[in-house]
């Protein structure tokens, strides 16, 4: 079980990294205004899967506990 929390707070951190990489990128002005709008479909698409693992990693570490 040790292990397992273990894992999976590594994920949340990589997953919390990435989220807020990528919420930076599509804050940026300058990148949305030269990226062309399937870029920016994809990069929003992918923020919201993350999201949803993310939100899917923290409940089983709640229920771990």
């Amino acid at each position: 079980m040790a292990a397992e929390r273990k894992k999976l707070e590594k994920q949340r951190k990589e997953l919390q990294g990435w989220i807020a990489s990528s919420k930076s990128k599509l804050a940026n002005e300058n990148f949305v205004a030269k990226a062309p709008p399937k870029v920016i479909e994809d990069a929003k698409a992918k923020l919201s899967e993350m999201e949803e693992r993310l939100a899917r990693v923290e409940e089983t570490l709640k229920s771990l506990v």
